[in-house]
């Protein structure tokens, strides 16, 4: 319980979001437009895309292909750049 509290906390103070109900992940833009419009300068927007699997003991397999889908699309970068966002990697 307390590493839970922990995280959340970590997480406020570096102004993280990403959090959402999995098992709505087809509705995964909807989400993410969301994301981005509660992001602050400096936010972090967390997501956990993968490939398609079928592996039980992932909590959220059903959803990882979703998110990916997402930001494999056009849709991604047009809400991105309709936001005023911009990608960078290091």
């Amino acid at each position: 319980m307390f590493g839970w509290h922990l995280q959340m906390r970590i997480l406020k103070k570096i102004k993280a979001i990403g959090i959402y109900n999995f098992n709505k992940a087809k509705k995964y833009r909807h989400y993410f437009q969301s994301f981005l419009n509660k992001t602050k300068d400096g936010g972090i927007i967390m997501c956990h895309p993968g490939s398609y699997s079928e592996d039980l003991s992932d909590p959220l397999y059903k959803s990882r292909h979703i998110e990916l889908d997402y930001f494999k699309s056009d849709l991604f970068l047009t809400d991105i750049e309709e936001n005023n966002f911009l990608l960078a990697s290091k």
